[in-house]
């Protein structure tokens, strides 16, 4: 999936230390987006590429992504046509149907590459429903959009 960000850099590399130490310390660390050049120049960087980075810095099992809809919507005017779960395969034809639009599409790549990183799983989730991580979390149908490399028992 091509995705073409303006100019928004890539990530070289990703210290996990301050991160990790506030997890060990018992916090839960909100990360801002900003990143900075060779030169030490902070920059704003794509949040959806930074949280993929770190997800995959950090061998998480899980990363979530909040959205104002309730997950992946095969029509993006249909908040009733909610992709359950997908693997990259199933997101290929989605994409080729033109189903994959604008704000997705950044989402779904960095989905992508933490997945094939290691991450286990990738959670597209509503961030306006009350509740909606935690249905997503704690029960088998859950809310949103599960993504990953194969469906389990294929």
């Amino acid at each position: 999936m091509k995705v073409d960000f303006g100019l928004v850099g890539d990530l070289d590399q990703v210290n996990t230390g301050l991160v990790t130490h506030l997890l060990d310390g018992g916090y839960v660390p909100v990360v801002a987006p900003l990143t900075m050049d060779a030169s030490g120049q902070v920059l704003n960087t794509n949040a959806d590429t930074l949280a993929s980075a770190l997800a995959t810095a950090l061998q998480a099992e899980k990363l979530f992504f909040l959205l104002t809809v309730p997950g992946l919507l095969e029509d993006a005017s249909n908040p009733s046509s909610l992709v359950t779960s997908a693997t990259p395969a199933e997101l290929k034809v989605l994409e080729d149907k033109g189903a994959i639009k604008s704000g997705m599409r950044p989402k779904l790549k960095a989905a992508l590459e933490a997945l094939h990183a290691g991450v286990h799983s990738c959670h597209l989730v509503s961030g306006t429903t009350q509740d909606a991580l935690l249905a997503e979390v704690f029960t088998n149908e859950g809310s949103g959009t599960l993504l990953v490399l194969k469906h389990e028992g294929a």
